[in-house]
């Protein structure tokens, strides 16, 4: 259970810092430093899923397909997320492209981890505790 709840927290840390960015402004030194920050929180959080949580459902029969599922969509969309990152890591030339990119990655993160936090995490409470 301890592994869930770190999980969330890291979501809702992920997005505050997100939000931080925004407020920020992207285009400050201080929004960059954020940008960065989301950056490495994202790696870690991925880590850790990949070191904790899919390792243990994979050992049960019940829970290695979802488990398998959930990794193969990761793969695919932690390449966008990062690709994202890696783009504007170094500054921002255009605004409204950064914005819009943003929004984008917002909105598809908060899908994601909506999903995993129904889903995934809740067949790992229930058949690992």
């Amino acid at each position: 259970m301890a592994l869930i709840d770190d999980l969330k927290k890291e979501h809702v840390a992920l997005f505050a810092l997100l939000d931080e960015v925004k407020k920020l402004g992207f285009s400050t030194e201080e929004g960059q430093k954020k940008l960065i920050q989301s950056k490495e929180m994202f790696l870690n959080h991925l880590r850790k899923e990949d070191k904790q949580l899919y390792p243990r459902l994979e050992e049960l029969a019940e829970t290695k397909t979802i488990s398998k599922s959930f990794q193969s969509e990761m793969e695919e969309m932690s390449g966008s997320v990062l690709a994202f990152f890696n783009q504007y890591e170094k500054g921002i030339e255009a605004n409204m492209a950064f914005a819009k990119d943003f929004g984008a990655l917002v909105g598809n993160l908060n899908s994601r981890m909506r999903k995993e936090e129904i889903i995934l995490y809740a067949s790992y409470e229930k058949h690992i505790g």
